[in-house]
């Protein structure tokens, strides 16, 4: 029992950040939602844990808890995933923002070197 209290307010403390951030513009309002219902489906699982193994045993899985334990690990590796591709995008525009910034000033000092050849 005192493990549901624990989870439980690590859910609803998790959707009160969620909403915050939500608020304070950190993330988008789409992905607030399906944080919250992550959050929320996580505080149904731990007030109700025959739900998952209802759940479990409809999709073939043995138990309620082994089904969790195996949508968080595909739910870590999409997260991942995505994180990795938004990490290549950023990337490749830092690279993309390097060098025009390098080709501007190089621009820039030949056509203050030839202004300086010029007056001589």
């Amino acid at each position: 029992m005192v493990i549901k209290a624990i989870l439980s307010l690590i859910c609803v403390a998790a959707l009160i950040g969620v909403w915050t951030l939500s608020g304070k513009r950190r993330i988008n309002t789409m992905a607030a939602w399906a944080w919250s219902g992550l959050w929320v489906l996580g505080l149904a699982l731990t007030l109700f844990p025959e739900l998952a193994s209802r759940v479990a045993t409809a999709v073939g899985v043995g138990r309620g808890v082994d089904f969790i334990v195996y949508l968080a690990v595909l739910l870590a590796f999409y997260l991942i995933f995505r994180i990795f591709v938004r990490l290549e995008r950023i990337e490749g525009n830092i690279t993309s923002l390097v060098s025009q910034e390098s080709i501007r000033r190089a621009e820039s000092e030949y056509a203050d070197s030839e202004k300086g050849r010029r007056k001589k």
